[in-house]
């Protein structure tokens, strides 16, 4: 799937959300990323890994459906 490719709010949402757990959990191992400066790249970076992640789109499909939004093929 393309970098840019147009996802629904809701599957939006979740890439962000993963990102920001995923910048969080080091942030004992590198303080300085309290400061949040960096994180723009590190988010494009992390979703065009999770857009061609298999299992990660898997989820976003149960999201949207668990939701009661539109259909993957909808939404994507």
């Amino acid at each position: 799937m393309s970098e840019d490719v147009k996802l629904s709010q809701r599957s939006e949402d979740i890439i962000l959300e993963e990102c920001c757990r995923q910048w969080c959990d080091l942030l004992d191992e590198a303080p300085e990323r309290g400061t949040g400066e960096g994180f723009a790249d590190f988010h494009r970076e992390l979703r065009g890994q999770l857009l061609k992640d298999e299992d990660f789109m898997e989820t976003l499909r149960f999201e949207e459906m668990r939701e009661g939004g539109m259909t993957f093929e909808q939404s994507f």
